[in-house]
């Protein structure tokens, strides 16, 4: 199986109608802050169609062939250097299971539109 390289991300960034360029500058400029606060703060809550959309996608199945291809491509050195750094910073941040279950409860309802 080919490795991904930026090349293969800013295409599959591109198709989704995105400038990868702004989105590659977004990232940056978002790491070392809290990514997904950053984020809403700076582009707003998404609207109704875009939530349906993304709830449409993430709900679709992934038929099995497909999942195995992509679970066949390895990580690349920066995507498991970056994951990493985020759970070392998750458990810094939330050092007890109970505070790491109160960030998830939140974030769901934060996720799903829901009051809390």
């Amino acid at each position: 199986m080919p490795q991904l390289s930026d090349n293969a991300t800013e295409t599959r960034t591109e198709k989704a109608g995105h400038c990868a360029v702004c989105v590659k500058k977004l990232y940056t400029s978002l790491r070392g802050t809290h990514g997904a606060q950053a984020m809403s703060e700076l582009i707003g809550p998404a609207s109704p169609e875009t939530r349906a959309r993304l709830k449409a996608l993430a709900e679709q199945p992934v038929p099995l062939d497909e999942w195995k291809r992509r679970l066949a491509i390895p990580l690349s050195p920066d995507e498991i250097e970056h994951t990493q750094a985020l759970v070392r910073w998750f458990c810094r941040r939330y050092s007890t299971v109970g505070e790491r279950f109160a960030y998830v409860r939140r974030a769901y309802m934060r996720w799903t539109g829901q009051a809390g």
